[in-house]
């Protein structure tokens, strides 16, 4: 599986998890706040620094779109 393959099936699975954790009734804002502030977390579930910003839009993005199609 090349890097484009990889980064397709990472994106489809954020997108999974978030749609099943608002069903559940995860506050998905509390979420993206937590990613945000969560300095302290372990290192190896941290994205790296440089990719930080992008990963932060990218989840942010994600939790927009899940919000839209869960009201259709």
């Amino acid at each position: 599986m090349n890097n484009e393959q990889k980064a397709g099936v990472y994106e489809h699975a954020l997108i999974a998890v978030l749609y099943a954790a608002q069903k559940e009734g995860v506050n998905l804002e509390a979420l993206l706040a937590h990613a945000r502030n969560d300095t302290a977390g372990h290192p190896g579930l941290r994205p790296n620094p440089k990719d930080l910003s992008a990963v932060l839009i990218a989840i942010e993005h994600t939790i927009n779109d899940v919000k839209i199609t869960s009201k259709k």
